[in-house]
């Protein structure tokens, strides 16, 4: 998010969120068509939105809605990078110590008809999911791993 301009950033989210409501809009049953369907599912930590959606497509190499091979492609990435890690010597670290009583949930929603955002409009959705960014990196990340650690700041920019 950091090394995006603000142009270039909200165009791409918006376009994710276009592609979300579409495919969520072509796949509601019919329950869904009468009293809505949901595009948007946020991450709440501790209570605060620490991520959504929208966001997560910006970052991933892939394309996951729709895609029957998703789960082939990242256990494909995740052999890959396991072997970067282990080439450069990333086990012979310790594991890190972890706060796991963070309670974590998660809300779906229909942006714009039934969500969080006060401005039911582009902006809002950006403004949004730049304070997802923000709350993951101080809230998420700070309270998840215990140490002081300079792979906070790591996992706060991933």
């Amino acid at each position: 998010m950091f090394e995006f301009s603000y142009n270039f950033y909200s165009r791409l989210l918006i376009d994710r969120f276009i592609e979300s409501d579409n495919y969520f809009y072509s796949i509601r049953s019919y329950l869904e068509k009468i009293i809505g369907y949901y595009n948007v599912r946020t991450d709440l930590c501790d209570g605060e939105y620490c991520g959504n959606t929208i966001v997560c497509a910006m970052h991933t190499p892939i394309t996951i809605l729709g895609n029957k091979k998703v789960g082939v492609a990242i256990k494909d990435i995740s052999i890959i990078a396991g072997k970067l890690a282990a080439s450069l010597g990333c086990m012979d670290y310790h594991s890190y110590k972890y706060d796991d009583s963070n309670i974590v949930k998660y809300k779906e929603y229909h942006f714009y008809k039934n969500c969080p955002l006060k401005m039911k409009i582009d902006l809002g959705i950006v403004l949004f999911s730049i304070l997802c960014n923000v709350n993951y990196a101080t809230i998420f990340v700070n309270s998840y791993f215990i140490e002081e650690i300079p792979q906070k700041l790591k996992f706060a920019y991933l």
